[in-house]
């Protein structure tokens, strides 16, 4: 006697046999391996990173400031 296998599982195994790559899905590894920019601000996945590393100090900086020296 075999065992069952679901057939959603039977399709990842077989490596999904009846669709087709849809290309339209390759921007979302695009954008985040730095080579498409979002939109509507037209930025790199890298930019973007940079300005929230600057917010986020500039945000945290006078805390840090008034504890240590206030």
């Amino acid at each position: 006697m075999g065992a069952f296998i679901p057939r959603d599982v039977q399709e990842f195994l077989d490596g999904y046999p009846d669709l087709r790559d849809d290309r339209s899905q390759s921007k979302n590894l695009r954008f985040y391996s730095n080579e498409l920019k979002c939109q509507p601000d037209r930025k790199l996945i890298s930019e973007i990173h940079e300005e929230y590393a600057v917010c986020l100090f500039i945000s945290l900086r006078p805390r840090h400031f008034r504890r240590r020296h206030g």
